[in-house]
């Protein structure tokens, strides 16, 4: 909220980084800001996935989900096992008459 604490103080948003480089108090003091907001987010988000909204338990189980297999793949992303590339196989009509002839 740079450019807010610099609305406040009446100078740039530069000026806040400036000082923000050059004092560690206030480079902790911004840092320690950013996790209390975070925290009031993520309480919000505990909030609306007890409600139920499912807006918030998608987003839930897509970030904190991962590892447990909630992930959302793009047509790009896709791999068999282990990670492997997926192999993909092309049979037409005419294949698999010959298969079951062959039988």
């Amino acid at each position: 909220m740079v450019t807010v604490a610099a609305r406040r103080l009446q100078c740039s948003p530069q000026t806040i980084e400036n000082y923000v480089r050059r004092h560690p108090a206030i480079a902790e003091a911004k840092r320690a800001e950013r996790q209390a907001i975070l925290d009031i987010g993520e309480l919000a988000l505990v909030k609306a996935v007890e409600e139920g909204q499912g807006w918030a338990v998608c987003f839930l189980l897509k970030t904190q989900g991962r590892d447990r297999g909630y992930v959302e793949r793009t047509e790009h992303e896709h791999t068999g096992p282990g990670g492997t590339p997926l192999q993909v196989i092309f049979e037409t009509v005419d294949d698999r008459r010959s298969d079951a002839d062959e039988d």
